[in-house]
């Protein structure tokens, strides 16, 4: 029985020599899909791109780290700064969900519009997942579901018990005890074609629910 292997890339969107480094690992059989930060100015160089290249699969990289929100600040105050924007690092976004002051329906919210503004760019989202992990806190991942409920059909994690990465094994989010990563799949009981690829060597793959 074959299997396949979906490399996904994400920060697509954070600049556009970013997105040509995407675009050209794509190009050349390194990645199968990627997802965009949809709050940063490289977004707009991304769409074109993505516009440009429909065999590649895109979804959203949701993000409550780096830049402006695409919500107004004043209606979400528990995710930005005193300027406005997201905070710069992991430690202080933990810091301020260890603390309580992250409200869950905020990050609902604005989950909710990144996905709305990937969409209002013409482009129909094949999956999400989120930079720096911020989906392990407890909540989060919840709210990622609730927001992309309308047309999630499924979603994967790996074990906790299982191999992660060493950035997440190293991260606020490890503690937290939840899964190190996870995609939602948007609106596809199968990946879009180029999306998998068959893979011949070993390898052990946890099945999607």
């Amino acid at each position: 029985m074959s299997r396949s292997v979906i490399l996904n890339a994400d920060d697509f969107g954070l600049s556009p020599a970013v997105n040509r480094g995407i675009l050209e690992a794509f190009g050349q059989g390194v990645l199968t899909s990627t997802t965009a930060l949809v709050n940063l100015p490289g977004f707009r160089d991304a769409v074109r791109i993505a516009r440009e290249h429909p065999e590649l699969a895109v979804g959203v990289h949701l993000s409550l780290l780096w830049g402006p929100p695409v919500s107004p600040p004043h209606e979400v105050p528990s995710l930005v700064a005193a300027d406005g924007c997201f905070p710069a690092g992991v430690t202080t976004l933990a810091r301020r969900y260890l603390l309580r002051r992250l409200s869950l329906a905020e990050v609902r919210l604005e989950f909710s519009r990144q996905i709305g503004r990937f969409r209002e760019a013409g482009l129909q989202p094949t999956h999400v997942d989120t930079h720096k992990h911020v989906h392990a806190l407890p909540g989060v991942l919840e709210a990622l579901i609730a927001a992309a409920s309308t047309t999630s059909k499924r979603c994967g994690c790996p074990s906790r018990t299982g191999p992660r990465s060493r950035e997440a094994r190293g991260s606020p989010w490890a503690r937290a005890g939840s899964c190190a990563g996870c995609a939602v799949e948007l609106g596809h009981d199968s990946p879009r074609p180029g999306c998998a690829r068959p893979i011949t060597s070993p390898v052990s793959l946890r099945p999607v629910a």
